[in-house]
């Protein structure tokens, strides 16, 4: 049987006390004028009420030991396909990263060299006279310059 009623999904809501006060007075409200809800929530009253009034049996402990063996197996198998997602992607970028590095350091590729100041100060010791560091001073200003076009 099929209800026209826009309230329908209420009746569920109301039925499991899910619905804030406001929301189920005003549905209570409702109630009184709609057929349709109410005879939908007579229904779920009577279904509450027969499985209430249902015996429950006790599982053989085999069975129940089945099932937690099957959700042990369940949640193994999702990690491990987790993991397996997880591996694919960082394959993937390990192998993009790869040949971008490969791409970058082809033909152009000239390893760096330190300028003299920067070979002086890596090399500098604490007995280095103020003399030293005058000079490295230089060798900076100068190394610098020349970096900015400015011979």
């Amino acid at each position: 049987m099929h209800n026209a009623c826009k309230h329908t999904w209420r009746v569920s809501a109301y039925h499991d006390g899910e619905l804030p006060p406001q929301a189920r007075i005003d549905f209570e409200a409702h109630l009184r004028e709609c057929a349709g809800c109410a005879r939908e929530l007579k229904r779920l009253r009577k279904i509450s009420e027969l499985l209430r009034g249902a015996p429950i049996p006790d599982l053989p402990a085999q069975v129940l030991a089945q099932t937690r063996e099957c959700i042990s197996v369940a949640r193994d198998y999702s990690v491990f396909k987790m993991a397996r997602i997880l591996t694919a992607a960082a394959a993937a970028i390990l192998v993009v990263c790869g040949g971008w590095l490969w791409d970058i350091s082809g033909e152009s590729y000239m390893p760096l060299q330190a300028s003299g100041w920067e070979q002086a100060a890596v090399q500098l010791r604490v007995e280095t006279s103020t003399g030293d560091f005058q000079q490295i001073a230089q060798w900076i200003v100068e190394d610098l310059s020349m970096e900015n076009g400015n011979d």
